[in-house]
């Protein structure tokens, strides 16, 4: 967080309203308006005028071109938005987050700069309610040619659903899709998350009674066989040694996952 950033908090801390709205709208520049964006959606005294105005002073920072090799322009300013999403998502800010979307994939489209749009795709899929309509949120399946099928894939799924009739239809949906199509940086720990709120919802979870296991045991044949293909690589042998040690240890983990479940 920015010394400014830091001021605007204690600003709003000590209940100087007027002083804080000065220095939250008072920016010209994307990355110091997220700054204080954050100070201000991680401040339990802000107001949701305040809150509404420093979103507003962020969204003006945006410039109306394609990012360059140096950063700025339009994927500058996504990639800034996507730093705090998360938190609106927590507020249940979703005027807001309707509203900045659009912009983003507007831009996405216009100016064919699609950075970080998929973090604010991926945050829909993990956030939204089921019954969050993804087309209110600029989310179509057909025009997100950009998104990263290998780590999103999941959500497109998602998109391409729409509402849910129950929060445990959506649950399960996830469950069911992720473990078909497990991005790499899924873990067990988020199956068992899933298979916990279904749970707390009071449904019926036999069906997912030895999931770790299996999910463990194929990473492991995934792991194995990207290994196998390391040798193959057109690499630098210091980097071919590199990325086999690292696989043999991630490898070793997933073992000692599996004997941990006896």
């Amino acid at each position: 967080m920015s010394e400014r950033a830091k001021y605007l908090k204690q600003l709003i801390e000590e209940d100087k309203m007027d002083m804080a709205f000065e220095v939250a709208t008072n920016t010209q520049d994307y990355n110091e308006s997220e700054h204080l964006v954050f100070a201000v959606l991680t401040s339990e005294k802000s107001s949701p005028k305040l809150i509404s105005a420093t979103l507003e002073a962020f969204e003006k920072t945006r410039q109306n071109w394609k990012q360059g090799n140096r950063g700025g322009g339009h994927g500058g300013w996504v990639h800034s938005l996507s730093h705090f999403t998360e938190d609106l998502w927590k507020r249940r800010l979703v005027t807001w987050i309707k509203r900045l979307n659009e912009v983003a994939f507007r831009g996405a489209t216009e100016l064919g700069d699609s950075g970080c749009c998929d973090r604010l795709v991926h945050d829909f899929g993990k956030y939204a309610r089921h019954d969050d309509n993804p087309a209110d949120f600029g989310l179509f399946a057909d025009n997100m040619p950009w998104l990263d099928l290998e780590y999103y894939g999941v959500d497109k799924l998602r998109i391409e659903h729409g509402v849910f009739e129950s929060p445990e239809a959506l649950e399960r949906f996830q469950l069911e899709h992720e473990l078909r199509h497990p991005a790499s940086y899924w873990s067990v720990k988020d199956i068992e998350k899933r298979i916990r709120r279904l749970t707390e919802l009071g449904a019926p979870t036999d069906e997912f009674t030895d999931t770790s296991r299996k999910f463990l045991e194929d990473r492991v044949k995934v792991e194995e066989a990207d290994l196998a293909d390391i040798s193959t690589r057109p690499w630098d042998k210091e980097v071919k040694k590199l990325r086999e040690k690292e696989a043999r240890e991630h490898i070793e983990k997933l073992r000692q996952q599996l004997a941990k479940l006896g």
